[in-house]
């Protein structure tokens, strides 16, 4: 049955029941998902190592100013 229905072992399913037919979906993973939505900024690995440097030097400000 798995594999006619391509189910991995332990992976979820759904069911529905719709007028006496149960149906058996494979339920969506998250990761599955990537890049289904589209958003306006674009992502960067540059700006997001500048965004953690930021805020991890105003950690270390704030956690060293009485120093």
């Amino acid at each position: 049955m798995r594999r006619k229905w391509k189910l991995r072992p332990q992976q979820k399913v759904i069911f529905t029941l719709k007028q006496d037919i149960l149906e058996v979906k494979p339920a969506l993973d998250f990761f599955s998902l990537k890049g289904s939505i589209k958003g306006k900024r674009k992502y960067s690995d540059k700006l997001a190592n500048e965004a953690v440097g930021k805020h991890l030097a105003r950690q270390y400000a704030r956690e060293n100013q009485n120093s």
